[in-house]
């Protein structure tokens, strides 16, 4: 005949008290939600992370391409007596970047009756590469972003109408006194034509 003392240690040392530790255990929600908020916190900053990469790899590109549009302008121009190469890699080496990844395509079309330099064109690629500092714990180690510009400068038909002053008083002489005003007008009129077709193409030059 079992007694009560019996009875008392099979309810303690049984089944049925482990079975309702582990029911309370899986029924109490306490601390689920810090696991959540931590869980949330860490991709917020996460998220942060790779909008801080961006932000500089879109920086430097900006960089590069504000230095890229000055550098052909400048290369571009008809009158410019440098070499072109040369010119870009020294606006990108002051920019701060690395002018040895730069790609230069200058182009000069003469006319075709050998009056000069009819058109200048410079071209420019590149590709601005920025390291990550949180995107490389995803493996992307670094942002590349292409840069391209291209500028060109002609010369197109001129039309040239002189209005000359023939007044009486142009009969007076003129700062020299070995001329007349009219006379020293003349020859500046023809040095100013002479200098218009030695620079342009002939054949695309009208002076009235």
């Amino acid at each position: 005949m079992r007694t009560p003392e019996h009875k008392e240690a099979k309810d303690t040392f049984g089944l049925r008290p482990l079975t309702a530790r582990r029911k309370a255990f899986v029924s109490d929600e306490r601390g689920s939600l810090t696991i959540f908020s931590f869980f949330l916190f860490m991709m917020m900053m996460f998220i942060a992370g790779m909008a801080v990469d961006m932000v500089h790899q879109e920086k430097r590109r900006v960089g590069m391409q504000n230095a890229i549009d000055s550098a052909i302008l400048a290369a571009s121009s008809m009158s410019q007596e440098l070499d072109a190469t040369t010119l870009v890699q020294e606006y990108v080496a002051k920019a701060g970047y690395n002018a040895g990844d730069v790609t230069v395509t200058p182009m000069d079309v003469y006319s075709g009756s050998g009056a000069g330099l009819y058109s200048r064109s410079v071209s420019v690629d590149t590709t601005v590469s920025t390291n990550t500092m949180f995107m490389s714990m995803l493996g992307v180690t670094s942002l590349n972003s292409p840069v391209a510009g291209s500028a060109q400068e002609s010369s197109e038909n001129v039309e040239i109408s002189l209005i000359l002053d023939i007044s009486g008083s142009m009969n007076w002489d003129s700062a020299d006194a070995t001329k007349t005003k009219l006379e020293a007008l003349k020859d500046a009129a023809n040095s100013f034509i002479d200098a218009v077709f030695e620079s342009n193409d002939p054949q695309r030059v009208s002076i009235n």
